[in-house]
């Protein structure tokens, strides 16, 4: 699933410039000592730097020598705010390189991506920032992305703070639509709701193009899942970082609720009525070639395949959407992102959770996504930096404005039964689509796969208990 390309070789320091460069920084005000002090509840925890003389080592996985040069930037102010701690900023390939400094002790904050997390955690390598976080006055602030990644170990449980974001996104073609449209009142084409593909593909047949295509090789089962997600709503989850299990009383998960036979429906019409055959094993690089040579109407990809697309399409041949909303008018998919987390074996926790809050913070967060691109974590980004309306991010700050319609949920990460998962979904719903097997077939062995893990492996998503005092 990971398409996350690092392009870059490792950057230089930088540590120099960026003292320099410290001072063309959009202004913040420093950080308080103290955000606030541990309530009576023991599981909170003071969000402060405590004065001690810190080295913090904070491994970064290759971006690009903006981001880098960005992350120097926030340091050297952090450092200037609080002079007893140092903070360096080293540059490693891949979060594979990232994760062996992990596990080597040899850093305070690492960089991790949605892959590496469920077995750093399970490892014990990560501190559970959610006692934090919970003093942190900004985390009101994060969007629903935002918030999703903070909980995609478990609600009630925090180990990576977002820095990259890519999500699926609609790409079409706008010249077709807005000529399909001009004059028109009534019977426009859209691409808001699953429905509008299929009506996209048959009034704008005669561009001799298909309705919708996508990356089906890797993605066939992420397409399913939204549906299903979409359909069944994120209210009946048992917890959305394990989004296949109900909490609807009698039913232990989704497969078995009647929203899953609606969802199953549902993406049957959507593969028939607007997606070509050989799709379904194209690849994503197939699909985007197809969009950019007008082969098709719309694409659903990657966020991080815009840039691609801007440089091979004319201007105002294209444009970008949200994900497509479903019958319970809500837009769910899930996310691919990369995010710092705090070393378990730092010797300077509380100094480093709080570097890692400085740095999340909107004001900084919101200058990352100016400078490099990347997607801002906070609600008032727009309202900070009004020009990223004008990015390919502007697709980012409507679903953001609009957190009523846009969601995220995850497969089951923390899962075992996650690694043969994928596969054999992709055949069950390929055989599916090919009328090989039954819609409730279908249902009863996606249910019987999860109920089984459930069964074998526990209820993941849910924080380990305390031990009980003797």
């Amino acid at each position: 699933m990971n398409r996350w390309k690092h392009r870059w070789k490792r950057a230089a320091s930088l540590a120099g410039a960026a003292l320099v460069l410290a001072a063309g920084l959009a202004a913040c005000a420093p950080a308080e000592e103290s955000s606030s002090l541990p309530g009576e509840d023991s599981s909170q925890l003071a969000l402060e730097n405590d004065g001690a003389t810190t080295q913090l080592v904070v491994a970064e996985i290759s971006h690009s020598p903006e981001r880098t040069a960005a992350l120097e930037e926030i340091a050297a102010k952090y450092m200037a705010d609080f002079p007893q701690t140092r903070v360096e900023i080293v540059t490693v390939e891949d979060s594979q390189e990232a994760l062996a400094m992990l596990e080597g002790g040899q850093t305070d904050l690492v960089e991790l991506s949605q892959q590496e997390q469920p077995g750093a955690v399970e490892q014990g390598l990560l501190v559970d920032l959610e006692p934090y976080l919970d003093v942190w006055e900004e985390r009101s602030s994060l969007t629903m992305a935002a918030k999703a990644v903070l909980s995609s170990m478990g609600n009630g449980r925090a180990f990576l703070m977002p820095i990259t974001l890519n999500q699926d996104l609609v790409y079409y073609r706008s010249d077709w639509f807005e000529a399909y449209n001009q004059d028109k009142t009534e019977g426009l084409v859209y691409c808001r709701i699953w429905e509008d593909f299929i009506d996209a593909a048959e009034k704008l047949s005669d561009k001799g193009a298909a309705g919708l295509v996508f990356g089906g090789q890797e993605h066939l089962v992420d397409l399913f899942d939204s549906v299903l997600w979409s359909t069944t709503n994120v209210g009946r989850m048992a917890d959305t970082a394990a989004s296949y299990f109900s909490n609807v009383e009698g039913n232990t998960t989704l497969f078995t609720l009647e929203h899953a036979a609606s969802a199953v429906e549902q993406f049957a019409q959507l593969v028939e009525g607007a997606v070509p055959q050989e799709a379904l094993t194209w690849t994503e690089d197939q699909a985007v070639e197809a969009f950019i040579n007008g082969e098709a109407i719309t694409l659903i990809a990657g966020q991080d395949r815009m840039e691609e697309i801007a440089a091979a399409m004319d201007e105002g041949a294209w444009d970008v959407a949200g994900y497509p909303r479903g019958t319970a008018g809500l837009a769910v998919t899930s996310l691919e992102f990369t995010g710092f987390g705090v070393a378990a074996s730092s010797q300077q926790v509380g100094n480093a959770v709080h570097f890692l809050t400085y740095l999340s913070g909107a004001d900084n967060n919101t200058h990352l996504a100016k400078v490099c691109g990347t997607v801002p974590i906070h609600t008032t980004a727009a309202d900070l930096e009004p020009s990223l309306e004008e990015t390919g991010l502007a697709v980012n700050l409507l679903m953001v404005r609009r957190a009523d319609w846009y969601y995220y949920a995850q497969e089951p990460v923390m899962y075992q039964a996650l690694a043969a998962w994928r596969e054999q979904a992709g055949d069950s719903l390929r055989q599916f689509l090919a009328g090989d097997l039954g819609q409730q077939e279908l249902l009863g062995q996606f249910d019987a796969y999860w109920t089984q893990a459930l069964e074998d492996e526990g209820e993941l998503w849910k924080s380990p208990e305390a031990p009980e005092a003797e």
